[in-house]
C-alpha cells in the first residue's frame, strides 16, 4: 500500500480518477480513495491547506491504511534561484520554518523536544523518484530542471522577497510551500519511509500570487505525471 497526499484536491484528482476498483473512505473531513493505481495497491487523499491538516490527515491515513511510504505531491515557491515555474524538486529533507523558539537557545526551525532538526526523506524513495525525474525528461514530458534539495514548510503562502532570501539564508531551503515538513514529521514518528515531490508554480515573491494562478494548473499536471511514474519503479 502506498499512500498519496496532497493539499488541495485538484493536486490528486489525476492520479485517484486513474484508480480502478476506487471505493471512496469519508473521516474527518477527508476523502480517502482506495484502489490500483498503475498496478499498486495505493491511496490518495488531499488533505487541505496548511500544516494542521497535513499531519491530521497523515496521521489517519498511517493509522487507516498501515501504507508502506507516503508520498507528497503537490506544487511550491521556489527559493533557491536556480528554479524556475515548472521546475521539479525532490526532498532531501523537510523543515518547518516557522517554528522559533530561539529564546531558549534553539535554532530557528527546531522543534522543541525534537531529536532531529530536519526529517530526512527516504533514500530509496528519492532514487525511485530521480529515475523517474530522468524517464520523463528523456520522454519530453518533463522539459524543466530536476533538483534535490530541502523542502521547507510553514503556515504562509510566500509573497515577499526579503522574507524569501531570509528563508534561503536560513534554511539553505530549495522551495516553499505549507504541507510537506509536518506531512514529514508525522510519518517520521510512526517510522513510516516517505519523499516530497514539488513541481515550482512560482517564485514566492511579490508577483507570486499571479504567477501562483497562472502557472498552477500546468504545475500539478507535472507533479502528477512524476507520482504516476515513481509508482511504476517503487
Amino acid at each position: 500500500m502506498i499512500a498519496i497526499i496532497g493539499a488541495m484536491e485538484e493536486e490528486v484528482r489525476g492520479l485517484h480518477e486513474q484508480m480502478d476498483r476506487a471505493e471512496c473512505i469519508e473521516k474527518a473531513g477527508c476523502t480517502f480513495f482506495r484502489g490500483t493505481l498503475f498496478g499498486r495497491d495505493a491511496v490518495v487523499v488531499s488533505s487541505g491547506v496548511g500544516k494542521v491538516n497535513a499531519a491530521s490527515c497523515t496521521q489517519m491515513v498511517i493509522d487507516l491504511f498501515e501504507p508502506e511510504c507516503v508520498i507528497n505531491t503537490g506544487i511550491a515557491g521556489a527559493l533557491a534561484p536556480e528554479l524556475s515555474v515548472g521546475d521539479i524538486v525532490i526532498s532531501t529533507d523537510a523543515v518547518q520554518h516557522d517554528v522559533d523558539t530561539t529564546v531558549f537557545g534553539d535554532a530557528p526551525g527546531q522543534i522543541p523536544d525534537m531529536e532531529v532538526y530536519e526529517f530526512p526523506a527516504d533514500d530509496r524513495l528519492v532514487d525511485a523518484a530521480v529515475f523517474a525525474v530522468q524517464k520523463l525528461m528523456s520522454e519530453r514530458t518533463l522539459t524543466g530542471k530536476a533538483m534535490s534539495g530541502r523542502i521547507l514548510s510553514g503556515d504562509i503562502f510566500l509573497t515577499d522577497r526579503a522574507k524569501k532570501l531570509e528563508l534561503r539564508e536560513t534554511f539553505n531551503g530549495s522551495c516553499v510551500e505549507m504541507e510537506g515538513a509536518a506531512i514529514a514529521q508525522v510519518a517520521y514518528l510512526n517510522q513510516v519511509p516517505w519523499i516530497i515531490l514539488r513541481c515550482i508554480s512560482d517564485q514566492a515573491d511579490n508577483p507570486a500570487a499571479v504567477d501562483y494562478l497562472t502557472f498552477k494548473k500546468e504545475a500539478i499536471r507535472i507533479s502528477t505525471a512524476m507520482v504516476a511514474e515513481m509508482l511504476q519503479v517503487i
